[in-house]
């Protein structure tokens, strides 16, 4: 993966920020978990990811056609070969999280990336929803949803 850039230094800051307003809550603990699986899959390092997941782990993913996702995925060895083929089909990557909530087992990231698709070189622009659900501090799911990003008047 590590010719597959990834800049997810936006978003580790963000989760890191708003980790340190929620002091040592549980909410707190699943953001840091949150940020080293994040840390973890930029520097390509998949295997350390697994160390924060249950074995029973779940992913969804639903993109647009042009995105060569494994959309689902149940058990570490399914879940492993998803984030290796899904980080590997992007490269330059560039999320910017611009809204998260934490209750509980849960954690939602609203945010928006750039990138390209690798396989055919197309630059995306899109948004995100992400809801990652914890189990005593070890991930159990995750469910992605992922749209175009509309023009921005800015």
């Amino acid at each position: 993966m590590d010719d597959h850039p990834k800049y997810f230094t936006d978003a580790t800051s963000e989760l890191h920020r708003r980790a340190d307003g929620l002091a040592s809550s549980p909410e707190a603990a699943n953001l840091r978990s949150l940020r080293a699986q994040i840390d973890a899959i930029a520097s390509g390092d998949i295997a350390a990811v697994m160390q924060y997941a249950e074995p029973e782990i779940t992913l969804e993913i639903f993109a647009p056609p042009e995105f060569p996702f494994v959309r689902t995925a149940q058990g570490l060895a399914s879940f492993t070969s998803a984030l290796t083929t899904n980080f590997a089909a992007v490269t330059d990557q560039r999320p910017v999280i611009t809204d998260v909530f934490a209750e509980g087992d849960r954690v939602v990231l609203f945010g928006r990336e750039s990138g390209a698709v690798r396989a055919t070189g197309l630059r995306y622009d899109v948004e995100f929803v992400q809801r990652f659900t914890f189990r005593d501090d070890r991930l159990v799911s995750v469910q992605i949803v992922v749209a175009h990003s509309m023009p921005r008047g800015d």
